[in-house]
């Protein structure tokens, strides 16, 4: 198989140059393209309809091999007036080799140096990750943060029972990793597993709490927050980590003291951070309505593509230009204006429709065959009439096992339901493309 064709792009001459840096830029991508932005995307996985939507692309590997000057001929001299996003954590379930971690990380360094990052400053993220800022903001919000322990509490629990130190059942987390990838049970005789918990320096024990798991999109503009839609968040177990992100569905209506308690998560964050342009909160919902919130991730996370999705739908009969939430995030972080109000948004996600969307782990090694995914699309036998594959491999591209295979992306209309048995048989289907 012919590896795909280089795609560049000079951002010096670009009207609406942007760099998007992620494990995955594919949704992300589309939505800045909707906006017409010239994207470089830097990914992990350069699936096909990630390439499409970027002017030039080029994988995290390839970045993390380039000289310094050449990393700035990739970015075609540009100076620090072309903004650049993170658009997710660049983490995996395999462990890299710490050599290539280095290279990478001097390689983002060099990326930094000569754009504008428009995600949140470095030190709101590094505050955002302290469980103490976490816990300040849900008691100020008057929701709930798990009981957990960090530095010196957590390393000793390794010498601890924690049958009887720490009543309940308890997580391992690292602070280092997102989607569910640096979450482990803490065993009876140590933090959690080594291999899956990340590094004991940088992880905490937390109480596991009873509840469904909700992602909840915010907008900001460093004085005022706009919630933009609330998704049911999917998980899957790969590895001992109970809690790696399998998808979303949303977005939905909450009730109302629900959704108070979130706006006033996303009021405190604001407030504790001077957070700008996109951020996302993972929270818990009890049998009660109340709300324990997890962790708030303050960038682009990937239930954002459902809500966009939900609110281009419903304003397609509008006279004006798509909605993009990337477009949105860079004008509150450069302009410090809101391109939304509240109440447009509510109304449009009461008359939008929902948006499955599934990640697939692939059961086994091999390669993929879009023909397997391309007679999936046109078969009958799924029952669906409207679902999308994306972050879509090349054909003939290595497939590793236990790693993401492809999305598949199910809109459901008002008034309609779901029926999740033809759902997780068209799941099951997409297994057959590894040969």
């Amino acid at each position: 198989m012919q590896p795909p064709d280089k795609k560049t792009v000079d951002l010096s001459t670009s009207r609406k140059p942007l760099v998007l840096i992620g494990a995955s830029v594919r949704a992300a991508a589309q939505s800045a393209k909707r906006a017409k932005f010239d994207v470089l995307g830097i990914d992990r996985f350069g699936d096909s309809d990630a390439r499409a939507a970027c002017s030039g692309f080029h994988t995290l590997t390839e970045v993390g091999q380039m000289q310094p000057q050449e990393i700035v001929q990739l970015l075609s001299g540009a100076n620090r007036s072309v903004p650049m996003m993170f658009v997710g954590d660049l983490c995996q379930i395999d462990t890299p080799k710490h050599d290539d971690e280095n290279r990478l990380n001097a390689a983002l360094q060099v990326i930094h140096d000569h754009t504008q990052q428009v995600s949140a400053a470095p030190k709101v993220t590094q505050g955002l990750r302290d469980p103490d800022v976490l816990a300040r903001i849900a008691i100020r919000a008057r929701t709930q943060f798990p009981a957990y322990r960090l530095g010196d509490s957590a390393m000793s629990a390794e010498k601890a029972s924690l049958q009887a130190d720490l009543p309940g059942r308890w997580l391992a987390k690292s602070t280092q990793s997102s989607g569910g990838l640096g979450v482990c049970w803490a065993n009876h005789g140590g933090i959690g597993d080594r291999n899956t918990s990340g590094n004991l320096e940088s992880s905490i024990l937390q109480r596991w709490h009873d509840g469904r798991s909700y992602g909840v999109s915010f907008l900001s503009d460093g004085e005022q927050a706009v919630l933009l839609g609330v998704c049911r968040s999917l998980f899957t177990s790969i590895n001992k980590m109970p809690y790696v992100y399998a998808g979303s569905y949303g977005p939905i209506r909450t009730a109302e003291t629900v959704s108070s308690q979130l706006h006033a998560i996303g009021a405190q964050v604001v407030q504790q951070t001077g957070i700008t342009g996109l951020f996302n909160a993972d929270v818990l919902v009890d049998s009660e309505q109340k709300v324990t919130l997890l962790e708030i991730n303050p960038r682009w996370s990937a239930s954002m593509e459902c809500v966009e999705r939900s609110l281009v739908a419903s304003s397609q009969s509008r006279v004006g230009p798509p909605e993009s939430l990337i477009a949105w995030a860079i004008n509150a972080s450069h302009e410090g204006t809101l391109s939304v109000k509240q109440r447009r948004i509510d109304s449009m996600i009461y008359d939008g429709p929902r948006f499955l969307k599934h990640v697939v782990y692939a059961k086994r090694s091999g390669h993929f065959d879009s023909g397997t995914v391309d007679s999936i699309k046109t078969g009958k036998a799924t029952g669906f009439d409207n679902v999308e594959f994306c972050d879509v491999p090349d054909d003939g591209a290595a497939v590793q096992q236990r790693q993401p295979l492809i999305s598949v992306v199910c809109r459901q209309d008002v008034g309609t339901r779901l029926d999740w048995r033809k759902t997780k048989r068209l799941l099951a289907s997409v297994q057959a493309a590894v040969v």
